[in-house]
């Protein structure tokens, strides 16, 4: 008499189903091949010999290799977008960097040609001159402070910001607590990453 197995072989609903489906609704994570994996190893691991005949060993095998090439499959796919990812971000702090610089070089080119401007107004003693659609024009600023010697400068007018508050040196209480050095209110933690090979 044949076995009668935990879960089907080959759900044919289940296959039907998912030929309808388009490709993006048929997408599994990596856990559930995974997760489908550890059930098909279980399941071989809780069926005695005269339960796994041959079709049943076969099926079971077939569907073995099916998933764990799925899992392979998303694993180089989850390996590939890390990497995408990792190459926009450096591509991103790279065009920041440019735009940064873009930034400065049209502050500076803006100051100099304000600067030039001023000078010909204040040369040619011109409260302003007129365009077809602007007005370029000498305005006073609010009188400013100019320190030339902050050594002279009597007591009553100097300022004296708080200290910054005192912070934990992080590496010195690392090296403490690596030598089995208790440091109250401090603990090691050792926590794990994702690398690529």
């Amino acid at each position: 008499m044949a076995a009668v197995l935990p879960f089907p072989l080959h759900d044919h609903e289940t296959a039907a189903t998912l030929d309808t489906m388009a490709p993006a609704e048929r997408r599994r994570s990596l856990g559930d091949y995974l997760s489908q994996v550890d059930f098909i190893i279980d399941t071989i691991e809780s069926l005695d010999a005269d339960d796994l005949t041959g079709d049943a060993r076969n099926e079971l095998s077939e569907m073995l290799i099916a998933e764990l090439a799925g899992t392979r499959a998303k694993v180089d796919n989850v390996s590939a977008a890390l990497a995408t990812w990792e190459s926009l971000e450096a591509g991103a702090a790279r065009e920041i960097e440019r735009l940064e610089a873009r930034k400065t070089r049209f502050a500076r080119l803006r100051t100099r040609l304000e600067d030039y401007t001023l000078a010909v107004l204040e040369a040619s003693k011109l409260p302003k001159i007129e365009g077809n659609f602007s007005t370029l024009k000498i305005r006073r600023n609010p009188p400013s402070v100019v320190v030339d010697d902050a050594s002279q400068v009597p007591q009553e007018f100097l300022r004296y910001p708080p200290p910054p508050p005192p912070a934990p040196d992080k590496t010195a209480i690392g090296r403490a607590l690596k030598g089995h050095q208790e440091v109250p209110g401090c603990r090691l933690i050792q926590i794990n990453r994702l690398v690529r090979e």
